[in-house]
């Protein structure tokens, strides 16, 4: 991993415990928020991100010699990196501080989790579950919902991990066991 590259917590449904967690891990001397960004929301409209890849990459022709698969997938890697710059950048502008502890930033929802790693792959991830009925009693009891609309919530929180078939790209980065080192 770079040592820009962020640490992205998210959860599977609000009430999760993702603020506890961005509190817990930012008392690690080599790891800081991003400031004025509470909630990063970054993940939220990232298909967006793939779709323009692909749709850019179908009017590359291999006759002209690039091998379009590749050019793709480096292009959503750098959408990737401008998102992590940006980070980098706005935690710079916002508390003067400088890069040479961690940054880590948190959303608690996993929308689009299934191409963290495509746009992010440098990126560590956190996925925060809690038990769907605490979640919920927590989200009714907090923000006043309802559980017609918080049981749901959590129920695609929960779909949307196990859709991203994350299993194989874990196996492969458990090397990386310290999401922290640099």
């Amino acid at each position: 991993m770079t040592p820009f590259a962020p640490v992205f917590v998210l959860g599977i449904t609000p009430r999760c415990g993702t603020n506890y967690l961005l509190e817990l891990l930012c008392l690690q001397p080599d790891v800081e928020r991003v400031s004025g960004l509470a909630e990063d929301n970054l993940l939220f409209e990232a298909h967006l991100l793939s779709l323009y890849a692909d749709l850019t990459a179908r009017r590359w022709r291999a006759a002209w010699g690039l091998d379009v698969s590749r050019a793709r997938e480096l292009l959503v890697r750098s959408l990737g990196d401008g998102i992590r710059h940006f980070l980098c950048q706005l935690h710079r502008q916002e508390s003067g501080g400088d890069l040479s502890r961690r940054l880590v930033v948190k959303t608690p929802m996993v929308d689009n989790l299934d191409i963290f790693f495509r746009i992010l792959p440098e990126s560590a991830l956190v996925l925060v579950v809690r038990d769907g009925r605490d979640a919920a009693e927590s989200a009714v009891r907090s923000f006043g919902w309802s559980y017609e609309r918080a049981t749901p919530l959590w129920r695609d929180g929960a779909r949307a991990v196990l859709g991203a078939k994350l299993a194989n790209v874990l196996r492969a980065r458990t090397g990386e066991h310290d999401a922290f080192a640099g």
